[in-house]
């Protein structure tokens, strides 16, 4: 079962078409989009890698986020 689809065809079949290098080009660059999604989801949630950040380390990051953005408007 595929999810995911080009232009209402099952990704598999639309690569079958094909050329092979095309194909593999093609599913590898899909992964690696996927990929890093997946890891942009991850973070935002504060996942690091497989472990869920401490709330010490999260309020490190928030602080100096804060500091970051207030730098920023004090520059503007």
């Amino acid at each position: 079962m595929s999810f995911a689809h080009i232009g209402g065809v099952p990704v598999e079949e639309a690569l079958l078409g094909l050329a092979p290098a095309v194909a593999v080009g093609l599913a590898v660059s899909l992964r690696a989009l996927v990929v890093r999604q997946a890891e942009r989801i991850a973070t935002a949630r504060g996942f690091v890698g497989r472990r869920r950040r401490s709330g010490g380390t999260q309020r490190m990051i928030d602080a100096r986020s804060e500091q970051l953005d207030a730098f920023e408007e004090h520059e503007e």
